[in-house]
């Protein structure tokens, strides 16, 4: 196996994302999920995850399928906008971090950190 598929493989401490949701999780290991972990990927996998839900009748999915569109409802309300679509979501995303999808999606997951931490102390 080469090194790097070695390297995309390694977890490291599952205790460090366990708080961090389902959608957290995926925005910080986006490589154990997705092909090519590229910003659409990732945000396509979610929604089609979040959409599945509509669908699913166990407890708590109606919740943590409109957390994940609450979120980025109050996502789009912090980035520089218009934003009234993915493709928006992605350019401006984009065009604040031109270092690669990476950053950007560090940046998705430091802001749903931040979404979600208040609603722990409720």
């Amino acid at each position: 196996m080469p090194d790097e598929w070695i390297k995309r493989l390694q977890v490291g401490d599952a205790a460090e994302h366990e708080s961090d949701g389902y959608a957290g999780t995926i925005l910080t290991r986006p490589h154990l999920y997705t092909f090519n972990s590229t910003l659409e990927e990732v945000l396509c996998y979610l929604d089609g995850y979040y959409d599945r839900m509509t669908h699913d009748e166990r407890a708590g999915s109606e919740m943590a399928q409109r957390e994940y569109w609450d979120f980025l409802t109050w996502l789009r309300d912090r980035l520089p906008g218009p934003i009234d679509s993915h493709q928006d979501l992605v350019r401006s995303l984009r065009g604040r971090y031109p270092e690669g999808d990476d950053a950007a999606l560090a940046y998705l997951a430091e802001e749903y950190r931040a979404y979600c931490s208040p609603r722990a102390d409720t």
